[in-house]
């Protein structure tokens, strides 16, 4: 499962523009390289006299950071539509490790060396969804994220479910209505 957190600022209660970190934890991958010519490029003879060597990537995640926009449409309404963009950066990130002895000074020939890794792209993002006040302060969110969608290995789809609070509101922000003027009438 992905946790994620934001930040958002709202305009007019329409407009929300915020920050948000998400981390997609990913499954470990196990693959074994065959020998072949990369393996004559070390100058050690025991790594080159090797037939294969098994290749672990543990602890491997992909981070999202970036900065949105969303529309929420109808106003006023219970339940509001959102449409929305972002753009940040994607990571992803692992530790490489390789068996037998000897085989990490074989890696940077391979794919990469032994170690922590990390390589990032910009993402792209598009949010839509529903969303729905619970309480003046409180609200429930639901929709889809597209990450770099048509980039073959590097998209991420999301469903999302959320809720989020507003420490102040545009209620709360507005000065107090001055007392009516004498003959004014209240209804």
């Amino acid at each position: 499962a992905m946790w994620a957190t934001h930040a958002s600022a709202w305009i007019d209660d329409r407009l929300e523009i915020s920050i948000r970190l998400a981390v997609l934890p990913k499954d470990d991958w196990h693959y074994t390289e065959e020998r072949d010519a990369r393996f004559d490029q070390v100058t050690d003879p025991a790594v080159q006299a090797l037939s294969g060597i098994d290749v672990a990537v543990r602890d491997r995640n992909r981070r999202l950071l970036s900065a949105e926009a969303i529309y929420h449409f109808a106003r006023g309404r219970p339940v509001r539509g959102f449409l929305g963009g972002g753009i940040g950066r994607l990571s992803d990130r692992g530790l490489q490790s390789c068996a037998p002895a000897g085989c990490e000074i074989l890696m940077p020939y391979l794919s990469s060396p032994v170690g922590r890794y990390a390589s990032a792209v910009t993402n792209v993002t598009i949010i839509a969804g529903l969303s729905g006040r619970i309480s003046r302060r409180m609200s429930l969110r639901g929709g889809f994220r597209l990450h770099n969608f048509g980039s073959e290995g590097l998209s991420t789809k999301e469903a999302f479910i959320g809720t989020s609070f507003r420490f102040w509101t545009s209620e709360s922000s507005q000065r107090r209505p001055a007392p009516p003027r004498a003959g004014t009438r209240l209804m």
